[in-house]
């Protein structure tokens, strides 16, 4: 097509293509993945001057990004307590577990180094502070005991000895489909893969945890907050807690 032929119904025609007509079908996420790739490359058009004006700029393809619920605080300990005995999958449930407590995704973890550990203030607390690399925001993490428990476990590991490994990580690929195996010897009802590790440590931190949302956005290396937002979802334990504490401030024992 001629960039010139695509008006606003082209995109509703795609969507209807990649849901109804095409063999096989995409779901959800893979249809708004394609989508967003389309309207990016037509705002390039736009950029450079090809087309006057993004004609699908203001498509929405029905509901907005699905939510991606964390894994419950019991799912992480599950994972992290369950015996396994088949090396690989130790490792990958190393860096799952160390992702999240910490909250850096894939490619932060893979490239970490000893270098990223650094000294903090007066109480001389260990950080893991490094650059993200999708984004180019600085995220820092302190150092929770399970993770230095981790690193700790890794420090005289060959492969990272040779490559200044932080800890063990394989292939994206490999990564993430080690993780369904690990799910299933878990007795996990759903899959596993490494984005949700961030989401997991970004309610860890909001509704277990409570900091605030922009240091959690600082954690995870957004360049705004509206990002987390999408991360951070208000669970109904957190407004339950939350209550409580008004409810003793604003009302005696009798609820006067």
């Amino acid at each position: 097509m001629s960039l010139d032929d695509i008006d606003y119904s082209f995109a509703q025609d795609f969507l209807t293509f990649l849901t109804v007509k095409r063999i096989p079908t995409l779901g959800e996420a893979s249809v708004m993945k394609q989508i967003k790739s389309t309207k990016q490359m037509l705002k390039l058009a736009e950029t450079s001057g090809r087309i006057t004006k993004n004609p699908i700029e203001k498509f929405r393809c029905g509901a907005d990004e699905p939510e991606i619920q964390p894994l419950e605080i019991s799912e992480v300990e599950k994972i992290w307590h369950h015996k396994i005995t088949i090396e690989r999958l130790d490792k990958v449930r190393d860096a799952f577990i160390f992702q999240c407590f910490t909250g850096f995704a894939y490619q932060d973890i893979y490239n970490l180094s000893p270098l990223h550990i650094v000294t903090v203030g007066t109480a001389h607390e260990k950080w893991l502070i490094k650059e993200r690399g999708k984004t180019k925001v600085t995220e820092m993490v302190p150092i929770l005991p399970i993770v230095e428990q981790i690193i700790k476990k890794y420090s005289k590991n060959p492969h990272c000895k040779i490559n200044n490994h932080l800890i063990s990580v394989n292939s994206n690929y490999r990564y993430n489909c080690y993780l369904k195996e690990l799910s299933d010897i878990c007795g996990l009802s759903r899959e596993l893969n490494s984005h949700l590790a961030r989401h997991t440590f970004a309610d860890l931190m909001l509704n277990v945890l409570d900091f605030p949302l922009k240091d959690v956005s600082k954690m995870l290396g957004h360049k705004n907050v509206r990002t987390t937002q999408k991360y951070a979802r208000v669970k109904k334990s957190r407004i339950s807690k939350k209550m409580h504490t008004a409810k003793e401030i604003l009302f005696d024992s009798n609820g006067l």
